[in-house]
């Protein structure tokens, strides 16, 4: 708490430490080690980096935290484009989902996340976003055999974005509604579901309708309440727009 107080060469010993147990894997010592240290700006970004990247929900929370004392200390612009370079590569790793994690876990790191995303956006005259980092994730991720986290953490920050952003969403549309298309014959993939169809809630169309209301997307035997909720909630949002197309 008073690391302020220690003399500049043991503070730069301690961070040789952190940064040997970082490459000898034990993340929570270094994490320990990091945290009462203070801030040597651009020098931390490569264990906060790895630390987001890590994999554990706990670690990349604490990473965040790295990342927020990080950012007022860089005072160069070059130095923040480069922060932010990697920062935007690291960034859906961190947000996307891990096996065993459950969604009152997920919900705070993302929170998070995104708090420290609209930090970066404040950080420069530029306002540095992810957005259009986002859109090219998600590409990348629905090509091949894909990867179906990645694509769904893109999906996630880009409806966080609908509501700040002037750009043009509307080709979101498309995207959401071939991803469900796809997750219909899947078990499974209900966090996929679920940030798919709160772009659709957000951006709601009558073309929507005829894949929300294939009970494939919410069977029971395939998809959480979560994913159940999410469908209903969009699918109310677009009969509610589209009310005068319908009737």
């Amino acid at each position: 708490p008073r690391a302020h107080l220690i003399h500049a060469t043991f503070c730069r010993r301690l961070f040789v430490a952190a940064c040997a147990s970082l490459d000898f894997g034990h993340l929570n010592s270094a994490v320990s080690i990091l945290h009462d240290l203070p801030s040597f700006g651009l020098d931390v970004l490569e264990p906060a980096d790895m630390l987001l990247r890590a994999p554990t929900l706990s670690i990349r929370m604490a990473a965040v935290e790295l990342w927020s004392r990080m950012i007022p200390c860089l005072k160069e612009p070059h130095d923040l484009k480069f922060a932010f370079d990697r920062f935007s590569q690291s960034f859906f790793i961190a947000a996307a989902w891990l096996d065993d994690s459950h969604d009152d876990e997920m919900s705070p790191l993302r929170d998070a996340l995104w708090n420290l995303a609209f930090e970066w956006q404040l950080a420069t005259p530029s306002r540095l976003t992810l957005l259009s980092r986002a859109f090219v994730v998600l590409e990348e991720s629905l090509q091949g055999p894909g990867d179906w986290r990645r694509a769904e953490a893109s999906l996630w920050l880009l409806s966080k974005y609908i509501k700040r952003s002037d750009a043009d969403m509307g080709k979101l549309v498309d995207v959401c509604l071939m991803v469900l298309q796809h997750t219909m014959m899947v078990r499974g993939l209900s966090a996929l579901v679920v940030s798919a169809c709160a772009i659709l809630k957000a951006l709601p169309c009558a073309r929507a309708l005829p894949v929300l209301l294939d009970s494939r997307l919410v069977d029971p035997g395939q998809r959480d309440v979560r994913a159940q909720r999410a469908v209903g909630e969009a699918l109310r949002a677009c009969c509610a727009a589209c009310r005068d197309e319908l009737w």
